[in-house]
């Protein structure tokens, strides 16, 4: 992936294919630490809607004009 391009699903699924099948997902957790993925979910997405440091720069809306695979992290 290069710096400033954001991946797409062929790119993921590539870089996933020469990994081991029994791998864990995770995520960054809330805090700190890591966490385990749930099923991910294709939905709208709206790009660069948040400037503040403590947001993600993109907000799922149904006014979104991206589709995009969201991989949420499981909640404790």
């Amino acid at each position: 992936m290069l710096a400033g391009v954001e991946m797409k699903v062929k790119e993921l699924a590539e870089i996933l294919s020469k990994m081991p099948n029994d791998a864990l997902v995770l995520v960054d957790g809330y805090e700190g630490g890591l966490s385990e993925v749930v099923t991910p979910k294709l939905t709208q997405v709206e790009l660069n809607v948040h400037t503040e440091d403590y947001n993600g720069p993109h907000e799922e809306s149904p006014k979104g004009t991206v589709q995009a695979i969201v991989l949420h992290r499981k909640n404790s």
